[in-house]
């Protein structure tokens, strides 16, 4: 390797560290200002009013996902090298846009007929809104987020990070009065708050030389690899949002928020890991060189598990005194599953490395392929084990994500990845 190409490496692998980096940190201010607002929301509401508080948002994210049409991650691969930035762009927030409206309705349909325990829901205007608007306000902030990433803009994403959780802390004493659909409107308008700010940057600045006429053709132009994304997207976020759903359905509200909460507190890890891979694709996006993809994969695995691990041990120290925060009763009841969970996150870890490689890859079946697998099997544990208590759910989630990680494994002995050495 010559000393150009050396330093070419060295520079890429600081932009990948500092990328990921600020996108770890916007993630950890959201999930810190959720942290503090779902424990303002237990101390003012009771475990059955967040249960279903909950409830309410798994489904609307999980239905958000249906409607993305892969079109973030199709974003974040394809932006940096388009020549009609603009048009790629609009187009793409133009059909997610309809996408996700069309999904808030057939989501207020399926809650009334097919999920039971979500039939409040329907037949109250309030929430009905309140469920298209997390739907649409999910699914656009997606996109726009895989905009930024795609710009290399994580300073801009810090900074929505910030903009979008100082309602969450305020808002709760506000609407004490209105329960359900108080915690719901805080947190559907924090996702609204991040919209505008990001449209703002996106539209008003980083845009502003570009056409910004939709061009349908420049999204058609990808579809393999957004319908690939919209089906491995869709099975991926199945298991966070199901597994919710399936305690509460197997056990009741009350254990739907104390396994919330520590779901909630592992999915740090994936919040690590996610950003990590944004930074990844978005910096493999530069080059076809394999041999760079595969030194920047050994990068980002190494930086991911120098964060990882130190994250684990210290929320499997800090997990009784975090959940006694919420009260007592989340603290019995879910400090055993969240040690489950958290020793889960080295195994999550490796499943966000593979889907992440077979997307740089551009292997689009093998990303489906994927993603419905690990969808499967850890849905398919958690209800099996449910019945068990949560503890039992835990193991479930753990066992689903050691079948995929082992997986993974293989495919990255095949990418000669494992060893880590990159042959001149």
């Amino acid at each position: 390797m010559t000393t150009i190409t050396k330093l070419v490496g060295q520079y890429k692998s600081s932009e990948l560290k500092h990328s990921s980096n600020l996108l770890i940190l916007a993630q950890l201010i959201n999930a810190g200002g959720l942290f503090l607002f779902w424990i303002i929301n237990a101390r003012l509401f009771s475990a059955d009013i967040v249960g279903l508080a909950t409830a309410f948002v798994s489904f609307g994210v999980l239905t958000a996902t249906f409607t993305n049409l892969g079109l973030p991650n199709t974003i974040i691969r394809f932006l940096p090298k388009s020549k009609y930035r603009g048009g790629l762009f609009t187009a793409s927030f133009m059909l997610v846009a309809l996408a996700s409206l069309i999904g808030g309705l057939v989501a207020l349909i399926v809650a009334r007929h097919y999920v039971g325990k979500l039939e409040f829901v329907t037949g109250e205007l309030g929430l009905e809104l309140l469920m298209v608007l997390l739907v649409m306000s999910t699914a656009i902030s997606a996109l726009l987020d895989g905009t930024l990433v795609s710009l290399h803009k994580g300073k801009l994403i810090l900074a929505k990070s910030i903009i979008t959780n100082l309602p969450r802390l305020v808002l709760p004493f506000v609407v004490v009065g209105a329960g359900l659909r108080g915690i719901t409107a805080v947190y559907v308008g924090s996702l609204l708050v991040g919209i505008g700010y990001n449209s703002l940057m996106i539209i008003g600045r980083l845009l502003a030389e570009h056409s910004l006429r939709p061009n349908i053709t420049q999204v058609t132009k990808h579809r393999a690899y957004a319908v690939s994304n919209y089906f491995g997207g869709m099975f991926g976020v199945l298991p966070v949002t199901v597994a919710p759903l399936v305690v509460l359905a197997k056990l009741g509200p009350a254990s739907a928020a104390y396994f919330y909460m520590p779901m909630m507190i592992a999915a740090l890890m994936s919040l690590i890991c996610n950003s990590i891979s944004q930074a990844l694709i978005a910096d493999c996006s530069q080059t076809d060189d394999v041999a760079s993809h595969r030194a920047l994969f050994h990068r980002a695995f190494k930086h991911q598990y120098k964060l990882l691990i130190p994250l684990i041990v210290g929320l499997m120290i800090a997990g009784w005194p975090i959940l006694s925060i919420y009260g007592s009763e989340y603290a019995v009841n879910g400090y055993v599953p969240l040690l489950v969970l958290l020793l889960s996150g080295l195994l999550v870890g490796l499943n966000w490395l593979g889907d992440t490689w077979l997307n740089i890859q551009k292997r689009s079946r093998d990303y489906f392929l994927m993603n419905a697998f690990n969808a499967v099997a850890v849905v398919s544990f958690v209800w099996l084990f449910a019945g068990h208590g949560l503890v039992a759910v835990s193991l479930g989630w753990m066992c689903g994500q050691l079948l995929s990680a082992s997986v993974y494994l293989l495919v990255f002995a095949r990418s000669q990845l494992l060893n880590f050495v990159i042959k001149k």
